[in-house]
Parts: C-alpha cells; structure tokens; sequence
C-alpha cells in the first residue's frame, strides 16, 4: 500500500461498520482479543475509546469531535486499528478539513459489517433512546413508526444495510452467528482480513457486567472490553420483539424492510405476506 494512503498505519485498519445496537463492540472486542495486530496497552483510567477511533467524529454535528492530529495519532499505537462506525457509507457530512483522512482511510481500510436482526435493533435503540432522553417510559412501538433521516425506522436499517452491503469487499457478519457460532465466525474473519487467529479462551470477550466492573479495568488498564455495561436504573430489562410489537409494527417492519429480513436471516424470518 502506497505510503501517502494513511501513512501512519503500519498495517490496513478494520472499519467495523453496523447500525446501531448490533453487536459494533463485541466484534471490535473480539477483533483486539483474537488477533495480535490489534493488541494495545492502556494506562490505568486512560480512556476506553482510546482502543478504537470511531469515525464518526469526523461528522459535523458529533457531540465528541476529533481533531486531526488527534484521529492520526490513533494509528500508532498498534499495527492495526479498529474504526467504528453507524454512517452511511463515504461519512456523510464529514467536516471539510477531515475529509482527506476520511478518504485515505476508506481506500485502505478492510470492512466488516455486523448485522443483526432488525426486530432486535429497534427494541434495544427503543431502550438506548430512552436513556439519552434520561426517560423510562418507553413505547417501543411509537418509536419503531417514528422517522430517521427521513425514513420510517426499519425503512432506514435496510437502506443502512443494503448501502453497507453493497460496499466492495466488505464482510458481512450476522451477530447471531458470531453469538452462536463463535469459532466458526473468527475463521472467517481471519480469512477476511488475512490474520492468524489466537483461538483465546473463552473465544467472546466477556462483557462488562456493571458500571463499577467498568471503572475497576479501567483503574487496571485491562482493555478487555470497551462497552460500559449494566442498565441503567429505571429501565426495564430489554423484552423480546413478540412480546411488545403490535400486528401494526410488525407489518410495517415486514413492509420496510422484509425483503432484507428474508434475505440475511432465511431461516429466522417469514414475511408477513410472503
């Protein structure tokens, strides 16, 4: 790879790409904890996201910009990084003075994008919503009608998905499989980005279970995981889709985003009116 693409990179990142509350950290986890490119240290309480750079930062509106210096400086502390993302492909609205980065990094990066069943997705963004508006009331079915981008909810994950998707080279992971089919899935993912897997056990990384675990690694400088785990108080534990969304939701999901349903999930997933 020519040296004006990211020159700081020894070796090409991994964008781990995803719509939200699809499993981004767990793979991102499992990429640190099973390949020995991606190994880092981290200083008693330094930051947790110092283990990965989420180029979302590049965005105009992000709460927590980056600078360039900043974002640059991230791929030096390993022979290969981790990239999250929840954009759309080529980092829509990216800040002008970080666009050549933006660039250099989607010419050279690998992608793997992880995906996860929709009905999962919006009962969990439902619960994620509701803790960003520090509420536990939640109509999980008012929100799966509400609009993102312009877009019904399951009519943007299948946009998010199929844009994604049609992306050259990239990996699709479904979630479930790497949940299920753990060694299975760290096969391919080698294969995919052209590395020896450690085969570490237990092959998942082990989530953090509460936010006092979160503060003790982090206290270690264990980088074992980068999600702060535990609910927070007032919400309820995550129920599952069948239990919560109306005939209504589920017909609109099917109608939105069935087809994407049918053609990911084959064997988990029947059309409304199929």
């Amino acid at each position: 790879m020519a040296n004006d693409l990211l020159p700081e990179a020894t070796g090409d990142p991994v964008i781990v790409a995803s719509h939200r509350r699809s499993g981004t950290h767990l793979t991102i986890d499992l990429l640190r904890r099973q390949f020995r490119a991606f190994h880092q240290r981290l200083a008693p309480f330094a930051p947790i996201d110092l283990l990965y750079l989420s180029i979302d930062r590049f965005h105009t509106d992000h709460f927590n910009p980056i600078t360039q210096r900043e974002a640059r400086r991230r791929f030096l502390r390993a022979k290969r990084i981790c990239l999250k993302t929840h954009l759309m492909p080529g980092l829509p609205g990216c800040k002008p003075e970080l666009q050549k980065l933006a660039d250099q990094i989607h010419a050279r990066a690998t992608r793997i994008y992880v995906v996860r069943d929709v009905r999962d997705v919006l009962i969990s963004d439902a619960l994620l919503d509701a803790k960003s508006r520090g509420s536990s009331n939640i109509d999980f079915n008012a929100f799966v009608h509400q609009t993102e981008d312009n877009m019904p909810r399951p009519a943007y994950w299948a946009t998010h998905v199929q844009s994604w998707s049609a992306q050259p080279g990239t990996f699709i992971l479904r979630y479930q499989d790497l949940i299920r089919e753990p060694a299975q899935s760290i096969e391919r993912i080698a294969s995919h980005i052209h590395e020896r897997p450690l085969n570490r056990q237990p092959l998942l990384p082990s989530p953090l279970r509460s936010r006092r675990e979160y503060i003790l690694r982090r206290a270690i400088g264990d980088p074992s995981a980068t999600t702060i785990r535990g609910r927070p108080a007032g919400l309820p534990k995550p129920p599952r889709w069948h239990e919560v969304l109306s005939p209504e939701s589920i017909a609109l999901i099917d109608k939105h985003a069935g087809s994407v349903m049918a053609d990911l999930f084959p064997e988990q997933y029947s059309r409304v009116n199929g």
